[in-house]
């Protein structure tokens, strides 16, 4: 129903009782099932009762409709109003809802948005017995259910929670209330923490999604150990999980957020600091781009056995040559020898980058072995040097 339409037949209803001198309808009382209060007399509970509220047939299966009936036993015929429920015989939980059938000209009133419990007047005429209207059976079995009604006769006389005779039995087993699980750890990117919400469901029906909190009841996590509650209530049952889960101090460099090819450096308290290349700078090395630049690695020249011959590439900045790259081998000791990695590096105001080329060497021969030096001159290995080798003469005759 319309919450404006029901408010407006709240505040109709109510000043119909008012002028008629009959008990105004207060729907905030609908759980304790005394929706009727104001002008009138409560009729004490142990006092005998003129009415007899019954269904049929006494049984059902999810969604069906069995009739519901108001009689009386003495007394008048004739009502006023009433108040009825359906509740679960095991918790008193309100259960289904109402439709008024034929009964035209009367007022119809709903507990809440699914009209669990049905407030009807006739309005400015009394109701003749019996009353009959229909009970809307849940689409899953909430196990036995009783009717409940409150009903005000025409002299005023209240008489609260008319039991019916008989409870109204499920062909159908209680289908319990389950969650599905939680999940056993969440997602954390940067911080930012996300699960997926457990649902609330009686057998394959969705009842709608759980509600989670913080024992606390708090939404913001911190860091250290976060324990997450989610609970469903439906009909007066409730099904819970938890799950835990360590929140850790963020390292803003991981993910690294430096752009262009620049490292990270963690400085602590949530800094960092952007070690960039290539002239790059800005915080996360987001700005310029055109600088710094080795020119490639040259190819290495083999010559006579192990002589390698090769040049250290030029540094540039926008074209312009401003330095030689200064080359090492890598990890360290002499450049020559089996697979030798060296490494050259431009740095140039706070910039730099890097080329790289492999060496090697044959163990098996020396720089010796052909003998580049001529007039006669003597060979001799020279160890850890460019050419590798030294021409001695013995003759007399310089070296070449």
């Amino acid at each position: 129903m319309d919450l404006r339409l029901f408010v407006l037949l709240v505040i109709t209803v109510a000043t119909w009782s008012q002028v008629l001198g009959q008990p105004a309808f207060d729907t905030s009382s609908c759980a304790a099932g005394t929706a009727l209060s104001g002008v009138g007399t409560v009729v004490p509970p142990n006092t005998p009762r003129p009415y007899i509220v019954a269904a049929s047939p006494s049984n059902y299966s999810p969604g069906d409709e069995p009739q519901v009936f108001l009689v009386t036993q003495v007394g008048s015929s004739q009502i006023t109003s009433i108040f009825l429920q359906a509740r679960r015989v095991d918790n008193g939980a309100a259960v289904g809802s109402f439709t008024i059938n034929n009964n035209a000209g009367f007022e119809f009133l709903a507990c809440g948005d699914s009209g669990m419990a049905t407030v009807i007047t006739s309005g400015r005429n009394p109701i003749t017995l019996p009353f009959i209207t229909t009970w809307i059976s849940p689409s899953v079995s909430y196990g036995a259910v009783e009717l409940v009604a409150t009903v005000v006769d025409t002299a005023f006389n209240i008489h609260e929670n008319l039991i019916s005779v008989n409870p109204i039995t499920a062909n159908v087993p209680l289908v319990p209330l389950t969650i599905t699980p939680c999940p056993a750890q969440p997602t954390i990117t940067n911080q930012q923490v996300t699960y997926p919400t457990p649902t609330c469901q009686r057998g394959n029906t969705l009842i709608g999604d759980a509600v989670c909190n913080l024992p606390s009841g708090s939404t913001n996590f911190v860091v250290g150990s976060n324990t997450v509650n989610c609970e469903c209530a439906d009909a007066g049952d409730t099904a819970s999980c938890s799950f835990t889960f360590e929140l850790t101090a963020g390292n803003p460099c991981n993910p690294n957020p430096c752009q262009n090819g620049g490292s990270c450096n963690f400085l602590g308290g949530g800094a960092f600091f952007c070690s960039c290349i290539n002239s790059f700078t800005g915080t996360t090395c987001e700005q310029g781009g055109s600088g710094l630049t080795a020119q490639p690695c040259p190819p290495v020249t083999n010559n006579f056995g192990n002589s390698y011959f090769w040049n250290p590439p030029n540094c540039l900045r926008n074209g312009n040559v401003v330095g030689v790259a200064t080359c090492t081998p890598q990890p360290g000791g002499s450049f020559f020898g089996a697979n030798n990695p060296v490494s050259c590096v431009c740095v140039n105001g706070g910039q730099q980058d890097i080329c790289s080329f492999n060496i090697n060497a044959s163990p098996t021969q020396g720089p010796c072995m052909l003998n580049p030096c001529v007039g006669g001159a003597e060979c001799r290995d020279a160890g850890a040097t460019e050419a590798g080798y030294t021409c001695h003469s013995t003759v007399g005759v310089p070296c070449q």
